[in-house]
Protein backbone atom coordinates (compact mmCIF):
# COMPACT_ATOMS: atom_id res chain seq x y z
CA UNK A 1 0.00 0.00 0.00
CA UNK A 2 1.29 3.23 -0.88
CA UNK A 3 2.11 5.46 2.36
CA UNK A 4 -0.25 8.25 3.54
CA UNK A 5 0.77 11.46 1.58
CA UNK A 6 2.08 9.78 -1.11
CA UNK A 7 0.72 9.21 -4.82
CA UNK A 8 -1.45 6.26 -4.86
CA UNK A 9 0.21 3.56 -6.58
CA UNK A 10 -0.64 1.27 -9.62
CA UNK A 11 -1.62 -1.66 -7.23
CA UNK A 12 -3.45 0.25 -4.55
CA UNK A 13 -5.50 1.75 -7.23
CA UNK A 14 -6.08 -2.39 -8.55
CA UNK A 15 -7.02 -3.28 -5.25
CA UNK A 16 -9.42 -0.44 -4.51
CA UNK A 17 -11.12 -1.40 -7.84
CA UNK A 18 -11.74 -5.11 -6.75
CA UNK A 19 -12.68 -3.22 -3.65
CA UNK A 20 -15.17 -1.62 -5.28
CA UNK A 21 -16.76 -4.39 -6.85
CA UNK A 22 -17.04 -6.50 -4.05
CA UNK A 23 -18.47 -3.85 -1.97
CA UNK A 24 -21.18 -3.27 -5.04
CA UNK A 25 -22.07 -6.87 -4.43
CA UNK A 26 -22.12 -6.63 -0.62
CA UNK A 27 -24.82 -4.37 -1.74
CA UNK A 28 -26.75 -7.00 -2.99
CA UNK A 29 -26.76 -6.20 -6.49
CA UNK A 30 -24.01 -6.80 -9.67
CA UNK A 31 -22.27 -4.89 -11.90
CA UNK A 32 -24.26 -4.15 -14.93
CA UNK A 33 -23.16 -6.19 -17.63
CA UNK A 34 -21.68 -3.15 -19.67
CA UNK A 35 -19.79 -2.18 -17.03
CA UNK A 36 -16.63 0.34 -17.74
CA UNK A 37 -15.03 -0.74 -14.36
CA UNK A 38 -14.27 -4.37 -15.57
CA UNK A 39 -12.60 -2.76 -18.41
CA UNK A 40 -10.67 -0.02 -16.78
CA UNK A 41 -9.14 -2.92 -14.43
CA UNK A 42 -7.85 -4.83 -17.16
CA UNK A 43 -6.19 -1.37 -18.62
CA UNK A 44 -4.44 -0.90 -15.60
CA UNK A 45 -3.09 -4.59 -15.21
CA UNK A 46 -1.79 -4.29 -18.52
CA UNK A 47 0.02 -1.36 -17.56
CA UNK A 48 1.44 -3.49 -14.84
CA UNK A 49 2.73 -5.78 -17.16
CA UNK A 50 3.86 -2.92 -19.70
CA UNK A 51 4.57 0.56 -19.14
CA UNK A 52 1.42 2.24 -21.67
CA UNK A 53 2.24 3.93 -24.73
CA UNK A 54 0.06 6.06 -27.03
CA UNK A 55 -3.40 4.75 -26.87
CA UNK A 56 -2.95 2.60 -24.05
CA UNK A 57 -1.65 5.91 -22.01
CA UNK A 58 -4.62 7.27 -22.44
CA UNK A 59 -7.11 4.37 -21.00
CA UNK A 60 -4.19 3.89 -18.06
CA UNK A 61 -4.60 7.73 -17.02
CA UNK A 62 -8.80 7.59 -17.70
CA UNK A 63 -8.74 4.61 -15.62
CA UNK A 64 -6.58 5.22 -13.05
CA UNK A 65 -9.07 8.67 -12.83
CA UNK A 66 -12.11 7.50 -12.74
CA UNK A 67 -11.92 4.20 -10.13
CA UNK A 68 -10.42 6.55 -7.75
CA UNK A 69 -13.78 9.09 -8.18
CA UNK A 70 -16.05 6.00 -8.41
CA UNK A 71 -14.84 4.72 -5.29
CA UNK A 72 -15.04 8.29 -3.53
CA UNK A 73 -18.71 8.48 -4.88
CA UNK A 74 -19.38 4.81 -3.52
CA UNK A 75 -18.03 5.48 -0.55
CA UNK A 76 -19.58 8.68 0.91
CA UNK A 77 -22.78 7.75 -0.50
CA UNK A 78 -22.72 4.39 1.72
CA UNK A 79 -21.97 6.72 4.59
CA UNK A 80 -23.97 7.71 7.18
CA UNK A 81 -26.41 9.44 7.26
CA UNK A 82 -28.57 7.73 4.96
CA UNK A 83 -28.66 9.18 1.39
CA UNK A 84 -32.42 8.74 0.46
CA UNK A 85 -34.92 8.94 -2.44
CA UNK A 86 -34.94 7.07 -5.36
CA UNK A 87 -32.05 4.76 -4.57
CA UNK A 88 -28.19 5.99 -4.91
CA UNK A 89 -27.25 1.71 -5.63
CA UNK A 90 -29.50 1.80 -8.47
CA UNK A 91 -28.17 5.31 -9.98
CA UNK A 92 -24.54 4.00 -8.90
CA UNK A 93 -25.52 1.06 -11.44
CA UNK A 94 -26.48 3.42 -14.07
CA UNK A 95 -23.18 5.58 -13.58
CA UNK A 96 -21.14 2.32 -14.02
CA UNK A 97 -22.63 1.67 -17.56
CA UNK A 98 -21.87 3.39 -20.82
CA UNK A 99 -18.76 4.12 -22.87
CA UNK A 100 -15.04 3.97 -21.32
CA UNK A 101 -14.42 7.89 -22.73
CA UNK A 102 -17.29 9.76 -21.88
CA UNK A 103 -16.73 12.05 -24.85
CA UNK A 104 -16.86 8.75 -27.13
CA UNK A 105 -19.85 6.93 -25.89
CA UNK A 106 -23.86 8.08 -27.13
CA UNK A 107 -25.71 7.04 -24.15
CA UNK A 108 -25.06 10.10 -22.22
CA UNK A 109 -27.33 9.13 -19.22
CA UNK A 110 -24.09 7.20 -17.40
CA UNK A 111 -22.08 10.53 -16.98
CA UNK A 112 -25.06 12.73 -16.41
CA UNK A 113 -26.13 10.08 -12.96
CA UNK A 114 -22.17 10.32 -12.32
CA UNK A 115 -22.60 13.78 -12.28
CA UNK A 116 -25.44 13.64 -9.84
CA UNK A 117 -23.82 11.33 -7.62
CA UNK A 118 -20.55 13.86 -7.35
CA UNK A 119 -23.11 16.31 -6.41
CA UNK A 120 -24.05 14.46 -3.82
CA UNK A 121 -21.08 13.47 -2.02
CA UNK A 122 -19.70 17.27 -1.88
CA UNK A 123 -22.63 18.00 -0.57
CA UNK A 124 -22.54 15.07 1.92
CA UNK A 125 -19.19 16.39 2.55
CA UNK A 126 -20.11 19.80 3.87
CA UNK A 127 -22.66 18.70 5.86
CA UNK A 128 -26.46 18.72 4.02
CA UNK A 129 -28.68 15.57 4.26
CA UNK A 130 -29.18 14.61 0.53
CA UNK A 131 -32.20 13.03 -1.40
CA UNK A 132 -32.57 12.41 -4.98
CA UNK A 133 -35.55 13.70 -6.18
CA UNK A 134 -36.60 16.21 -8.64
CA UNK A 135 -34.96 17.91 -10.45
CA UNK A 136 -32.14 15.57 -9.60
CA UNK A 137 -30.58 16.30 -5.90
CA UNK A 138 -32.40 17.83 -3.12
CA UNK A 139 -30.02 18.98 -0.20
CA UNK A 140 -31.38 20.65 2.97
CA UNK A 141 -29.04 22.06 5.98
CA UNK A 142 -32.44 21.48 8.31
CA UNK A 143 -33.79 24.64 7.66
CA UNK A 144 -33.94 25.09 3.75
CA UNK A 145 -33.60 22.99 1.47
CA UNK A 146 -32.35 23.32 -2.09
CA UNK A 147 -33.36 22.10 -5.53
CA UNK A 148 -30.03 21.39 -7.63
CA UNK A 149 -30.53 20.10 -11.33
CA UNK A 150 -27.01 18.76 -12.01
CA UNK A 151 -25.73 19.02 -15.38
CA UNK A 152 -22.52 18.24 -17.37
CA UNK A 153 -20.80 21.38 -19.50
CA UNK A 154 -20.73 21.62 -23.33
CA UNK A 155 -18.16 23.54 -24.19
CA UNK A 156 -18.17 24.83 -27.51
CA UNK A 157 -15.48 23.19 -29.00
CA UNK A 158 -16.71 19.51 -27.79
CA UNK A 159 -20.43 18.23 -27.56
CA UNK A 160 -19.58 15.99 -25.11
CA UNK A 161 -17.23 16.94 -22.63
CA UNK A 162 -16.86 15.15 -19.22
CA UNK A 163 -17.41 18.16 -17.16
CA UNK A 164 -20.12 19.00 -14.58
CA UNK A 165 -21.92 22.21 -13.56
CA UNK A 166 -25.04 22.28 -11.10
CA UNK A 167 -27.86 24.71 -10.93
CA UNK A 168 -29.30 25.03 -7.95
CA UNK A 169 -32.95 26.80 -7.24
CA UNK A 170 -33.96 27.36 -3.49
CA UNK A 171 -37.91 26.28 -2.25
Amino acid sequence: MSPPGSFISLEDTIAEAHRLVHQIGELGFRLPRNSRLPQYVTALKEAQKHPPTGEAWREYLFAFQEISLLGFIFDWLKAPPETTGKGWPEKFQIALKGHYFPAEGKNELPRNTQAELLFACFAKRLGYEVEFAEPDVVISDGNNRHRVACKRFRPMWSERANRSRYVVSTE
